[in-house]
């Protein structure tokens, strides 16, 4: 439906959350998501993708880096045993000159991130490439308790989110309401009154999922929507009309 493409983008956070939460939930740890973004804080100043910067030429950002030799002929990991990997070792370090990240760098893991890297190695360390590279998996669908709110599959994830914190769907939006969120979402600009007057139901009905799409139609024909979406390209290149207050003349 036009409604959910509207709100891809909003759908698309919820969904990757719920999908997290229920992973979590199991205990499995993912590199993607749980370990890489640890060592890209961390560790790839000294240990990543820049050769001027690299140390003792070890690579945590690629799969040989990890379970390859490094110059001490050790591997940084031992799948299934932290306690014999020379990365956790150097993590848990009482002695300054072996604890990593170094104390100079001023950069110290928390204990859940070091207790999430033990959890991931003693898990066999499974290793997983950028995931661009990595196909789309559509998970299961979760089960719900109250499937008679829910008209598509992504309904369920977002209800089971909801149940999962005890929490229940609010009411449906009313007409008048819908309008305005659709408008500042798709234009960035409130409705005319005009333009609600235009799309109010009679007798003060809920809109329907053919008022919604011919809603969204009207507002994607407006000039406003797509100076709204360019403003956020242009806030990401950093454009500026100018080049700042002492510079202006």
């Amino acid at each position: 439906m036009k409604t959910i493409q509207c709100i891809a983008v909003v759908l698309t956070a919820v969904f990757g959350a719920a999908s997290n939460a229920s992973a979590q939930a199991t205990g499995r740890v993912e590199f993607n998501r749980d370990v890489r973004p640890v060592l890209a804080e961390y560790c790839f100043h000294c240990h990543g993708p820049d050769p001027g910067t690299r140390k003792a030429n070890l690579r945590l950002d690629t799969e040989a880096g990890f379970f390859a030799k490094a110059e001490s002929g050790d591997s940084p990991i031992v799948k299934g045993n932290s306690a014999a990997s020379p990365l956790y070792k150097r993590l848990v370090s009482l002695d300054k000159d072996e604890l990593m990240p170094p104390p100079k760098s001023h950069k110290e893991l928390k204990p859940a991130q070091i207790a999430l890297l033990k959890s991931w190695i003693e898990q066999g360390a499974p290793w997983q490439a950028h995931w661009s590279l990595i196909a789309p998996a559509r998970p299961a669908v979760p089960g719900v308790k109250s499937a008679d709110w829910v008209k598509n599959a992504v309904d369920r994830f977002v209800l089971a989110r909801l149940e999962n914190a005890g929490l229940k769907p609010a009411q449906q939006a009313d007409a008048r309401t819908l309008i305005r969120r659709l408008s500042l979402d798709l234009t960035g600009l409130p409705p005319s009154p005009a333009f609600v007057t235009k799309h109010l139901p009679k007798n003060g009905a809920l809109l329907t999922d053919a008022n919604v799409d011919a809603i969204i139609d009207e507002l994607m024909a407006l000039p406003a929507y797509g100076e709204h979406r360019a403003r956020y390209w242009l806030d990401a290149a950093r454009y500026a009309d100018t080049h700042g207050l002492h510079f202006d003349k």
